[in-house]
């Protein structure tokens, strides 16, 4: 048998076991995600590789100025050979002029010395904290951060509930506070139409679940959490400032786990924290809030670029270098990236 990419066609079920077979996993190669992006503006290539009998999500879309497209592969499992097999597929059967890879782990060094891959800009988060469920939930609890028992504790006191509402009114409640939580909090979100299709098509997969904590019947806290394989992640979520004394969103992550635990999962990724910060970071709150559910750091590798075409890469990265400038300065009010690394 000879050993290449080919395309996979075997369905969502079977892909996506293909893709919980590698040693480490995202929901970002699963079979759903390339259905949501392939409603705005992607193409999905789901693919095998013969001999190992791994599978990859390819994401392929267009680039007008530059006049042909890239590919991005998000939190693949890399391993020996990939990164040529890859390479060639995207060259030959896709003819895009770049490949953008940020592998989930397990990345094998020695694909990093060739000349054909260089360090590229980010777009998910480096460093995350995954918190170990699989122990009993007063177990998972004693290794919280002891302000963060309080907290949970002071919300239930409070009568803070946590409601899983995997319905329209749930899904327009969560997106309504995410939108005024970012204006607020100066970070980018996705339209409403892209979350209510992310909802819809990972829920009819029983992939995720919805959680509004509500003070008194007044929404306080919305957190939309995915499941896929053995790990539920946090993906997004927002709170309302004059109620945040109640402590709604602690509350609602803990529920979130518990739920997770009794679906399966044994880890729960927090999805996304700075590394090294200190109290004079931008990010620092939102470090504390996550670390203090005592969660294990864990640094991804990085976004490394495969260019197939140097002069139309080159081009490329000019024009990113000054979107990237642009967005953080009006979107964030300043230069650099929070989330650093």
């Amino acid at each position: 048998m000879s050993d290449k990419l080919k395309i996979f066609d075997g369905g969502r079920t079977a892909f996506n076991e293909l893709i919980m077979s590698s040693p480490h996993y995202s929901f970002l190669q699963s079979y759903e995600w390339g259905e949501l992006k392939s409603e705005f503006g992607w193409i999905p290539y789901y693919v095998v590789r013969d001999k190992h009998n791994r599978a990859f999500l390819l994401l392929e879309r267009s680039v007008p100025v530059i006049g042909k497209s890239m590919v991005y592969i998000p939190h693949p499992y890399i391993d020996d050979g990939d990164v040529e097999l890859i390479s060639g597929f995207v060259r030959e059967d896709v003819g895009a002029f770049m490949v953008k890879l940020e592998p989930i782990h397990g990345v094998n060094y020695a694909w990093l010395d060739s000349k054909s891959v260089v360090s590229g800009d980010r777009v998910q988060p480096k460093n995350t904290l995954i918190v170990d469920i699989s122990r009993d939930i007063d177990e998972i609890m004693e290794n919280f951060h002891r302000k963060t028992r309080y907290n949970i504790r002071l919300s239930e006191r409070r009568g803070v509930k946590v409601l899983i509402e995997n319905t329209d009114e749930g899904f327009s409640r969560f997106y309504n506070l995410l939108r005024t939580t970012s204006i607020r909090k100066r970070f980018l979100v996705h339209s409403r139409e892209y979350h209510r299709r992310m909802y819809e098509i990972f829920s009819s997969s029983g992939m995720c679940a919805i959680f509004n904590a509500y003070f008194e019947g007044i929404l306080a806290a919305s957190i939309f959490v995915v499941k896929f394989g053995d790990t539920a992640y946090y993906c997004f979520g927002g709170s309302e400032p004059e109620l945040s004394r109640h402590m709604p969103s602690h509350l609602a992550h803990f529920k979130a786990m518990e739920w997770a635990k009794k679906e399966g999962c044994l880890n729960y990724d927090l999805w996304g924290v700075p590394e090294g910060v200190d109290a004079k970071h931008p990010a620092y709150g939102l470090y504390r809030f996550k670390s203090g559910f005592g969660g294990e750091l864990v640094k991804r590798p990085g976004a490394f670029d495969i260019p197939l075409d140097r002069l139309r890469y080159r081009v490329f990265r000019v024009l990113m270098m000054g979107w990237n400038l642009t967005k953080n300065i009006l979107v964030r009010g300043r230069a650099g990236d929070p989330m650093g690394g």
